[in-house]
């Protein structure tokens, strides 16, 4: 409960842009999670060697170890200056600013077209919150016929899954789970898969 209450204080800190308070709150949260969000301020604030140090100490068992393996696998991809930029934009859409993230986003190709399939993937999860389906599933489709071999085609199929189910359309929702399974049949994202299959051709 304590490690909590710090935490709901430490983000305001972090969604207000108050760098210096948040960086000297974080040090009361002697966890794991202090290490993440030390990690998340320094990614926001754009200091990219700080923040990949403190990404890369999260431990296994953590909770927020898939989050801190991402963003660390974002920041070995890319430039430092696109993952600085990335950053501030990730700042925009953690603080609820859509437009403003959608903004950057597309700014941040323009510098960066490298950075096309991170972005493509991010808007799709902005269209979701937004409800905006059909948005979403163009993301995820450019970003599977666009750049085949990337490793967020895996994450964007799973994902493309979910919102078929999200939108009621059982059948596509079936046949891209089937069509997962096929190709990444030990994914981290299997079980979760075929847990998800099953429910849905138990009700047919």
């Amino acid at each position: 409960m304590v490690v909590l209450l710090l935490v709901c204080s430490l983000q305001s800190y972090i969604n207000a842009g108050a760098w210096d308070k948040a960086l000297t709150y974080v040090d009361t949260i002697h966890t794991d999670t202090g290490v993440f969000y030390r990690a998340e301020i320094y990614f926001y604030m754009g200091e990219v060697d700080s923040a990949a140090k403190y990404y890369a100490s999260v431990p296994a068992q953590s909770m927020f170890f898939n989050d801190a393996w991402t963003k660390l696998m974002v920041i070995r991809s890319y430039p430092r200056e696109a993952v600085s930029m990335y950053g501030k934009v990730r700042w925009e859409l953690r603080r609820g600013n859509y437009r403003g993230a959608l903004k950057g986003y597309d700014n941040l190709v323009k510098v960066f077209p490298m950075m096309e399939p991170q972005v493509l993937l991010d808007k799709a999860h902005i269209y979701y919150k937004l409800r905006k389906w059909k948005d979403a599933e163009t993301c995820y489709k450019t970003l599977m016929d666009r750049f085949v071999d990337d490793w967020r085609v895996e994450v964007a199929l799973y994902e493309l899954a979910i919102l078929y189910e999200r939108m009621k359309l059982k059948d596509k929702a079936i046949a891209t789970y089937e069509e997962f399974l096929m190709k990444y049949p030990t994914s981290i994202y299997a079980p979760l898969v075929r847990e998800r299959w099953e429910n849905l051709t138990k009700l047919q």
